[in-house]
Protein backbone atom coordinates (compact mmCIF):
# COMPACT_ATOMS: atom_id res chain seq x y z
CA UNK A 1 0.00 0.00 0.00
CA UNK A 2 0.82 3.09 -0.60
CA UNK A 3 0.39 6.46 1.20
CA UNK A 4 -2.33 8.79 -0.42
CA UNK A 5 -0.15 11.93 0.09
CA UNK A 6 2.60 13.59 2.88
CA UNK A 7 3.14 16.67 4.44
CA UNK A 8 6.30 18.29 5.29
CA UNK A 9 6.80 21.40 7.89
CA UNK A 10 9.53 22.84 9.86
CA UNK A 11 10.11 25.56 12.12
CA UNK A 12 13.26 27.95 10.68
CA UNK A 13 14.21 29.75 14.02
CA UNK A 14 16.26 32.45 11.88
CA UNK A 15 13.96 34.00 9.78
CA UNK A 16 11.04 33.06 12.59
CA UNK A 17 8.51 31.00 10.45
CA UNK A 18 7.06 27.71 10.44
CA UNK A 19 7.18 26.56 6.67
CA UNK A 20 5.28 24.17 5.11
CA UNK A 21 7.80 22.74 2.43
CA UNK A 22 6.03 19.76 0.95
CA UNK A 23 2.32 18.91 0.05
CA UNK A 24 1.37 16.14 -2.08
CA UNK A 25 -1.62 14.26 -2.93
CA UNK A 26 -1.68 11.38 -5.35
CA UNK A 27 -3.74 11.65 -8.32
CA UNK A 28 -6.04 9.47 -7.47
CA UNK A 29 -6.72 10.57 -4.29
CA UNK A 30 -7.17 14.71 -5.17
CA UNK A 31 -10.12 16.50 -4.36
CA UNK A 32 -11.38 13.92 -1.66
CA UNK A 33 -10.32 16.48 1.29
CA UNK A 34 -6.66 14.45 2.06
CA UNK A 35 -4.77 17.74 1.09
CA UNK A 36 -7.38 19.72 3.50
CA UNK A 37 -6.71 17.15 6.15
CA UNK A 38 -2.63 17.01 6.03
CA UNK A 39 -2.76 21.07 5.61
CA UNK A 40 -4.89 21.22 8.79
CA UNK A 41 -2.19 18.78 10.47
CA UNK A 42 0.70 20.71 9.37
CA UNK A 43 -1.22 23.51 10.54
CA UNK A 44 -1.68 22.77 14.27
CA UNK A 45 2.09 21.29 14.31
CA UNK A 46 3.17 24.49 13.47
CA UNK A 47 1.40 26.66 16.35
CA UNK A 48 3.07 25.57 19.00
CA UNK A 49 5.84 27.37 17.74
CA UNK A 50 3.38 30.97 17.94
CA UNK A 51 5.35 32.19 14.80
CA UNK A 52 3.64 32.95 11.14
CA UNK A 53 2.95 30.14 8.57
CA UNK A 54 4.73 30.19 5.38
CA UNK A 55 3.76 28.55 2.00
CA UNK A 56 6.02 28.00 -0.95
CA UNK A 57 4.17 27.57 -4.18
CA UNK A 58 5.22 27.79 -8.07
CA UNK A 59 3.40 30.59 -10.26
CA UNK A 60 2.62 27.46 -12.57
CA UNK A 61 0.84 26.02 -9.84
CA UNK A 62 -2.61 27.83 -9.83
CA UNK A 63 -4.54 24.76 -8.07
CA UNK A 64 -2.60 25.10 -5.44
CA UNK A 65 -2.85 28.27 -5.18
CA UNK A 66 -7.01 28.62 -4.92
CA UNK A 67 -6.54 25.39 -2.50
CA UNK A 68 -4.51 27.54 -0.23
CA UNK A 69 -6.26 30.97 -1.03
CA UNK A 70 -9.63 29.28 -0.04
CA UNK A 71 -7.96 27.73 3.53
CA UNK A 72 -7.03 31.87 4.67
CA UNK A 73 -3.38 32.24 2.77
CA UNK A 74 -2.86 35.86 1.11
CA UNK A 75 0.00 36.76 -0.88
CA UNK A 76 3.08 37.89 1.16
CA UNK A 77 6.08 38.05 -1.33
CA UNK A 78 6.84 37.24 -4.96
CA UNK A 79 10.04 36.02 -6.14
CA UNK A 80 11.73 36.44 -9.01
CA UNK A 81 14.62 34.22 -10.25
CA UNK A 82 16.89 34.31 -13.64
CA UNK A 83 19.35 31.64 -14.14
CA UNK A 84 22.41 31.56 -13.79
CA UNK A 85 24.16 31.10 -17.38
CA UNK A 86 27.63 31.82 -17.54
CA UNK A 87 27.54 32.46 -21.19
CA UNK A 88 24.66 35.09 -20.83
CA UNK A 89 26.07 38.57 -20.58
CA UNK A 90 22.71 40.03 -19.52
Amino acid sequence: DKPAGFVYAYFCPKCWYTIISDIYVRPEYRKLGVGATLLSKAEDWCKKHEAPLRIEVYDWNQDAMEFYKKRGYKFDCVVLEKENNPSDNS
